[in-house]
């Protein structure tokens, strides 16, 4: 149903997981490869798709800034563009379990973005 809810919203970049049991990905135009690796891992593949992605949509205007509301117009140079909604990423506080190496891991990938 999100994909479906996805592609009724109009937005004009769609990312989204590639190879998803639920068929998602059908509904977006820029996928992450399909992978096994922790969904944390995952999530950062489909946020490094947003570069490729305003660079063809060349017409949306966007700024490193978050905005309160999330729904404020972007800007870039002075200019009020489009509205560019944003993803969060939510790590929740009972993930205290999870390998310490991991965390190492995923700290060394982001890094390199």
């Amino acid at each position: 149903i999100t994909g479906l809810v996805l592609l009724a919203s109009g937005a004009p970049i769609r990312l989204g997981l590639g190879g998803t049991k639920e068929l998602n990905w059908l509904f977006t135009n820029y996928k992450a490869k399909p992978s096994t690796d922790h969904v944390i891992k995952r999530y950062i593949e489909v946020a490094e798709l947003l570069n490729t992605a305003v660079t063809e949509h060349s017409d949306l205007n966007v700024s490193s800034a978050v905005s309160e509301d999330n729904v404020k117009p972007c800007i870039a140079n002075g200019v009020t563009g489009k509205k560019l909604y944003h993803m969060d990423f939510f790590v929740p506080p009972n993930l205290h379990v999870w390998a310490e190496e991991q965390w190492k891991s995923i700290s060394y990938d982001t890094s390199n973005l």
